[in-house]
């Protein structure tokens, strides 16, 4: 029986407190700062300690393996409120590979001859560059775990508008990592590390042409408290969380009683507070993802009730149903739907679809192990500019509303696209329904906050069961709901023209971050192979030399 000795106890232990230091560091806790203190502690378990030599590659390997384990089972437990623990389980064994990826990587460049200057900053870039492996393989990826996220809310937050999530990671993994250099005395380095990602974020926001096209835009304007009313141009929305009977995976079940939810509570906020003069008429009505699972290009009377709703809050309403191609293609789609006219067509088709929840990839080969897969869906990727046009009373020119739904928000293509095309005002449309009472929504929600950030744009994440929210071009959340509970967001948000340099040149800028991580952790890869080689080809000669001398 393998015995594991007293610093590869410790090392583990390590491993496993960093997973778990991980977790509240998301939202809905939020506490940012332990993030950086969970990188500091798995990459501690990584060196040498004292008389304790370092880790083996294959044992960092496994100590990274085990931290992924950790942190992904608890961070993504969603997965499986309704499916059981087969789903998260599978999914954090898999994406752990690339943690374990990371801690080999960053072994190897501990090895390196490198000075500390350059070594402990290759160990940040590496993390960021194992992330952005898990971001695009397979099946287009799974961004959802990315330390960026978890800063929300931190200082390190405000580094999304110059690179995005991508950049927010490379910063806390290096202020992680700087932490971790101070206790081995590496002062002069480590400050640095730790003062670059926390003391510039101060300058981004207050530098002119930073955070948008003029510093003047900053103030969100309508909104008690946001900012400038005379900064920029409002708009006047309802967000209309309708809520849906019952829980479990039998939301679609419920299509039509989930519309009709939509179709009330619009009408509703119409007489409860547009009639009663409490607040002004919206002139734009938000409805979430799969608000009409009935599809009214194909249901008479759902299309009624989508008609109903526009015609009493006298304002087109953005939808979320489905629509089909000329050879019976499924798309999750929203689309425009005008009090006068009904669909404007006017469609955003989703482009980045859920694999294992929206389809099934290898549908016939993972049936043989759960009959799960059957409740996978059948919907196909859409294309387009991510813009939808929508004429609004009050305004000559139609709005820009940039749609990322559901999965999509996770996607840095998604919103980068549809600002280049000119969105005004981005909407996160979601329906987290069959994911019950969990952190996912929350986890969502705190992604939409960082992409208004990253764009300078106020978010509306407009939910069938919750949370709801109105976000402002700073992240800050104006407005929320409850989860289950039916909800009218409303508030007069900024339209806003402004590029920000994430918005611009976001994907370059990450790229250049992931590719000089690639490149730092794959030569010191490179390198300890080389050396290893080197090692075993000396003691080979030396062994034969030994036999030579014994037979003279």
């Amino acid at each position: 029986m393998a015995v594991v000795s007293k610093p590869g106890v410790a090392r583990i232990g390590a491993a496993i407190v960093a997973g778990l230091l991980m977790l509240p560091a998301f939202q809905p806790v939020g506490w940012w700062p332990l993030a950086l203190v969970a990188v500091a502690v798995l990459t501690a378990a990584l060196l040498p300690w004292r008389m304790w030599s370092a880790p083996t590659l294959r044992q960092a390997f496994g100590l990274g393996y085990l931290f992924g384990v950790v942190f992904l089972f608890g961070h993504l437990n969603w997965v499986g409120v309704y499916v059981g623990a087969f789903a998260p389980a599978a999914l954090a064994a898999f994406l752990a590979l690339y943690y374990g990826l990371f801690a080999l990587g960053a072994a190897a460049i501990m090895r390196t001859p490198w000075p500390a200057w350059l070594q402990w900053p290759a160990v940040a870039l590496w993390f960021v560059a194992s992330e952005a492996a898990y971001s695009r393989f397979p099946f287009g990826g799974f961004p959802w775990p990315r330390l960026g996220w978890s800063q929300v809310g931190g200082p390190l937050q405000q580094w999304a508008v110059v690179g995005g999530p991508v950049l927010v990671s490379a910063m806390a993994a290096l202020a992680g990592v700087g932490l971790l250099g101070l206790l081995r005395r590496r002062f002069v380095t480590s400050a640095a590390m730790l003062l670059v990602p926390l003391v510039l974020p101060a300058v981004l926001l207050v530098w002119p042409g930073v955070g948008g096209a003029d510093a003047e835009e900053l103030g969100a304007g309508g909104v008690e408290g946001a900012g400038d009313a005379g900064a920029s141009e409002q708009l006047e929305v309802l967000a209309v969380q309708g809520n849906v009977p019952r829980l479990g995976l039998d939301f679609n079940a419920q299509r039509r009683a989930v519309l009709t939810n939509h179709v009330d509570q619009t009408l509703d906020y119409v007489d409860r507070q547009v009639k009663t003069g409490a607040r002004p008429e919206p002139q734009l009505v938000l409805w979430p993802e799969n608000a009409s699972d009935v599809s009214p290009f194909r249901d008479q009377a759902a299309a009624d009730l989508i008609d109903r709703a526009a015609v009493g809050a006298q304002a087109p309403i953005v939808a979320g149903t489905f629509t089909y191609g000329p050879e019976q293609q499924v798309y999750n789609s929203m689309v425009v739907w005008d009090p006068q006219q009904g669909p404007t067509g006017e469609v955003h088709e989703k482009i980045h679809v859920q694999p294992f929840g929206e389809y099934m990839p290898y549908r016939s080969f993972f049936r043989k192990f759960t009959s799960l897969v059957d409740q996978a869906g059948f919907i196909e990727p859409g294309a387009g500019d991510g813009v939808l046009n929508v004429e609004v009373a009050g305004r000559d020119a139609p709005v820009q509303l940039g749609i990322a739904t559901c999965y999509e928000v996770a996607f840095d293509p998604a919103y980068r696209r549809a600002v280049g095309n000119g969105a005004q005002l981005l909407v996160t449309p979601t329906n987290n329904a069959t994911f019950g009472f969990t952190d996912m929504t929350y986890q969502q929600l705190a992604m939409s906050r960082m992409r208004a950030i990253e764009m300078d744009r106020a978010v509306v994440v407009v939910a069938t069961s919750g949370v709801s929210a109105l976000v402002l071009p700073d992240g800050s959340v104006i407005e929320q709901s409850e989860i289950f509970e039916p909800a009218q967001l409303a508030a007069a948000l900024p339209l806003k023209d402004s590029r920000t340099i994430a918005s611009r040149f976001g994907a370059e800028i990450s790229r250049a971050v992931i590719t000089v991580g690639a490149i730092g952790g794959l030569l010191a890869l490179g390198l300890s192979l080389r050396r290893r080689r080197g090692t075993t080809v000396e003691v080979k000669h030396q062994q034969q030399g030994e036999i030579v001398d014994r037979t003279k």
